[in-house]
Order: structure tokens, then C-alpha cells, then sequence
């Protein structure tokens, strides 16, 4: 025996603001023809003997029979349609049948840019479905797996590469593994310290939001004028140094390595930088760099094992507040930096090299607004 599917047994129809039509006007008329000026003969019933009045009226949007919902029928051939709410506007008219939709092209294949959505509100324009969905762009958009297992090193430079040149925010989800091994020669961007993929702005959506990155390979913000990187942790593999490497062969995480920016924020992100050798030199390169930035914003970073946290270059407007590190040789670094504001740094097990600074400035090498050193 098989199942059947429960469908309402009446056509209904809507407004303009895509709620159910109430107390509206149907009227059905001769293909190709005003309906209005042309109508045909409508009925309540199959066997086309008890008529329909014209127009038909609505309720909560189906057709009203008495105070109570109906089905409508024509006789053999074609017709158009017309529907108007209970002012007059029109909602939507078609001159012929075979404009409207069947139900087979319904239930699997009806395009989301041909279904109206009605955002909340007073004053809030409708659009349609496939506009409203792509104001987002996901991870998962581009077959990014996020488990933590999958090699979703493809999808993700794929990913990247959209949001980059649409000027979009990636949205982060899951544990996104990003293999330098897996990156195709033409997608690399030679950098400081080795090679970088071009990236783009990325908000983590969930607690779980994760980028691991196995190997030495960091992302390229250069040229992303308004960069976010927010609400991710980036967990770092087979990136570290050995004693006799030095740290400029070592890509940073994130870095925009040259040019100019409106913009660029980092919050609550946090950087796992795994080493093998513990011997004090902590030689996992620097993790973030940014460079011309107009208005930089840096709030609760946390990092581990690396030469230096977070690098600002010839950048004004700068607030740097909330950040832990551990096993960092210098914290935040700042190079000709105008209006600059650092504040609220923990720093566990520094690198004696630099005197055990918290933060410090190019040139002269000194604490930065009274930091703990």
C-alpha cells in the first residue's frame, strides 16, 4: 500500500505582499484577452453546472463560495487570469494558462528568483528568494565539507575567491581543513616568508567555526579594502620553524602585505600556532599583519607560539585591546603608526630577546602606554 500526500485541495491565491489574498477579485476571461472586458464562464463545480459569479471574490485566499472555500473550474481551452486586492491593485495576471506554473514545476524545479519574499517591517522592500539568500555567502555554498577530516582546501579557494571579487563576507561554519599541499600552483601569491592564497573577509557563524591549516600557507588580505576577520579560531600544523630557519620563511596566517585600506577589524579570533621544538625561540612566525589601513580595530585576540602576534605598518586610527598571547616573543608590533591605542594585554612566557616586551613600537623599541614588561 502505498502513501499519499496531503495537498490543500484549493487553489490559493496572494497579495502583493505575498500574504493570502482577503476579500480580492479573480476574474478569468479568453486567452490572450483582458479578463476583465472578456470574461468566460466560471464554475464551482466539474461537471460545469453551478456558476461562479464574476469576478470571483477571495478569502484568506481562496475562492469564496458562500463564506467558504472553493475550487474552480472552465470548460476545455485556454484563458487568462487577472487578480486584484480589495483596493483595485493589481497583483498579478497572466494571458494564457500555460504562463501559470503546474504543480510537477512546483514541487521540484520552480526557481527561487520567481518566488517573491516579504521582509518584516514597515517600509521593507520585497524581493525575491534568490536575491534575499545570496546576500549571504557560505562556506557550504561551494561544497566545503567543514568536518575536519575532508580536504576542503579547493572549495574554500574557491570560496575565498567569489567573496574577494564580489566584495563579500564569507560565512564560516564547521572545521574547515586547509592543506598547503592540496593549493594549486596558480592559486599561490608569493609573500613574505613563503606563499599565500588570496582571501577575503570571514565571519564565523557558530562556536565552531575553524579554519585548520596544515602546512605553510596563510591567506592574503591585500586588497580587501574592508577586511573582517571575526568569531574564527585558526589552528596552525606543520608550520614550525627549525633553529636554523629564520622567521621570514614562514608565511603569516593572515597578512596584507603592501597597498592601502578603509578598513580592517579583527575580533574574537583566536590562533593556535602547534610547535615541536620548545626551546625557547618559539619560531612559528608571525600571525597577522596589516598595512596602510586607514582604521584598524583589534579586540580580544588570543595567540600562541609564534615571533609576533599582531603587526601594524604605516597605519592611523589604530585600537589594539583584549589580547592574550602566550609564548609570544613580541605581542603587537606597531611601525609608523599614528593615533594608536593599546590596551589590556596578558602575555604568559615571553621570549627574553625583546626584554620581554608586551607590545612595542619601531623605532624607538619602548613599551606601549605604560604595558607590563
Amino acid at each position: 500500500m502505498s502513501a499519499l500526500s496531503i495537498q490543500s485541495p484549493f487553489p490559493i491565491f496572494t497579495d502583493i505582499d505575498g500574504q493570502p489574498l482577503d476579500n480580492g477579485y479573480v476574474w478569468i476571461g479568453v486567452r490572450n484577452l483582458d479578463p476583465q472586458t472578456n470574461p468566460v464562464d466560471v464554475f464551482w463545480d466539474a461537471a460545469l453546472t453551478v456558476a461562479a459569479p464574476r469576478p470571483i471574490r477571495t478569502i484568506g485566499g481562496y475562492p469564496s463560495r458562500n463564506g467558504a472555500p472553493g475550487r474552480l473550474y472552465v470548460g476545455a481551452g485556454d484563458y487568462s487570469v487577472r487578480v486584484t486586492n480589495k483596493n483595485g491593485t493589481f497583483v498579478y495576471g497572466a494571458p494564457e494558462a500555460s504562463e501559470r506554473l503546474p504543480f510537477s514545476l512546483i514541487s521540484g524545479n520552480l526557481g527561487s528568483d520567481r518566488v517573491r519574499f516579504q521582509p518584516a517591517g514597515v517600509g521593507a522592500v520585497a524581493t525575491d528568494v534568490q536575491s534575499k539568500l545570496r546576500e549571504f555567502v557560505s562556506v557550504k555554498d561551494f561544497g566545503v565539507v567543514a568536518d575536519g577530516v575532508a580536504d576542503d582546501t579547493l572549495p574554500m579557494i574557491s570560496a575565498m575567491a567569489f567573496c574577494r571579487a564580489a566584495a563579500k563576507i564569507l560565512l564560516i561554519e564547521g572545521d574547515i581543513r586547509f592543506l598547503e599541499s592540496s593549493v594549486p600552483a596558480g592559486s599561490r601569491v608569493a609573500g613574505y616568508g613563503g606563499s599565500y592564497v588570496n582571501a577575503c573577509s570571514m565571519v564565523g557563524i557558530n562556536a565552531a567555526a575553524q579554519i585548520s591549516i596544515v602546512g605553510r600557507i596563510g591567506f592574503n588580505t591585500t586588497g580587501v579594502d574592508r577586511t573582517i576577520i571575526e568569531n574564527i579560531r585558526v589552528v596552525t600544523t606543520s608550520r614550525q620553524l627549525t633553529e636554523a630557519e629564520q622567521e621570514n620563511t614562514c608565511p603569516l596566517v593572515f597578512a596584507a602585505l603592501s597597498g592601502n585600506k578603509t578598513f580592517a577589524s579583527y575580533k574574537n579570533v583566536e590562533i593556535s600556532a602547534t610547535v615541536t621544538d620548545l626551546t625557547g625561540s618559539f619560531r612559528a612566525g608571525a600571525l597577522i599583519q596589516e598595512f596602510g589601513v586607514a582604521n584598524l580595530v583589534v579586540e580580544n585576540l588570543k595567540a600562541n607560539n609564534a615571533t609576533v602576534a599582531f603587526s601594524a605598518h604605516n597605519c592611523t586610527d589604530v585600537s589594539v585591546r583584549d589580547v592574550w598571547l602566550k609564548n609570544i616573543q613580541t605581542g603587537v608590533y606597531l611601525s609608523t603608526v599614528t593615533n594608536y591605542v593599546v590596551d589590556g594585554i596578558s602575555l604568559t612566557n615571553t621570549q627574553s630577546q625583546y626584554g620581554r616586551w608586551v607590545a612595542r613600537l619601531g623605532t624607538p623599541v619602548r613599551a606601549v602606554n605604560g604595558m607590563m614588561h
